[in-house]
């Protein structure tokens, strides 16, 4: 199994000295998003991506309840629990 994270993934690089560039940054992240929103474009923004230091314990269980590996997985997550 490879594991990743689905994530929703837009940034501006700021100088975080320069609070002026900093709240341009937000305000210009708000606009774009209200307008990928707008235009149904938000699924430009969304990624999968591998990360090898995720476990199978990290799959949150609303992902796993339709999934053929649910029991499997729900089991190993109540065996950790209980240690």
């Amino acid at each position: 199994m490879k594991l990743g994270k689905v994530i929703f993934d837009i940034k501006y690089v700021v100088d975080l000295d320069n609070q002026e560039m900093v709240d341009q940054a937000v305000a210009c992240l708000f606009e774009d998003m209200l307008n990928a929103y707008k235009y149904d474009e938000i699924g430009n923004w969304i990624n999968a991506v591998e990360d090898d230091s995720l476990s199978e314990l990290d799959i949150p269980d609303f992902l796993l309840e339709d999934n053929r590996d649910t029991t499997i997985l729900l089991a190993r997550k109540e065996e950790v629990e209980d240690e």
